[in-house]
């Protein structure tokens, strides 16, 4: 295996992502180089891990670690990394945690509603149709989308 001292961190959204179409076409040839020179890609992203580990197999990187909901966990496979640190292992993947949970964050918003009185939409409380209706998601992205941890997408 060749040693290499590059990582590739990046978003996938408007980056390795269309911005419109959520097309991977314009990235596909950077990233057959990337994996050429085997230099790892890591996915950050807003996303859920479901919508990752579907996107690491469409760009054919999925033996990498993957960083999911705006930086509240790194998930890697099993082992993927020696460390002493708090994981949480499920499935096939060691999952590290950053931030709250996903049922600690809906409490904190009903708090934060109660003591100000005001309602706080979000993907929390939100139908999946209208979830579809204001992010113009299909069916199936949304499924994956509502799959949160450890974030809840608001609206405004």
């Amino acid at each position: 295996m060749k040693t290499n001292k590059f990582i590739l961190f990046t978003d996938l959204d408007g980056t390795l992502l269309d911005h419109n179409t959520y097309a991977f076409d314009e990235a596909s040839q950077a990233m057959q180089l990337l994996k050429e020179q085997q230099i790892p890609v890591i996915l950050c992203s807003s996303k859920t891990k479901a919508e990752m580990i579907g996107y690491q197999k469409i760009m054919s990187i999925d033996e990498y670690p993957f960083i999911v909901e705006n930086g509240s966990a790194i998930y890697t496979k099993k082992h993927y990394f020696d460390l002493n640190a708090p994981i949480n292992s499920e499935e096939n993947f060691d999952c590290y945690h950053l931030g709250k949970s996903y049922s600690d964050i809906v409490e904190i918003l009903k708090k934060i509603s109660r003591k100000y009185n005001k309602p706080i939409y979000g993907f929390h409380n939100t139908s999946k149709d209208e979830i579809i209706k204001r992010t113009l998601l299909d069916e199936e992205a949304v499924d994956m989308a509502m799959k949160r941890e450890f974030s809840i997408p608001l609206f405004y």
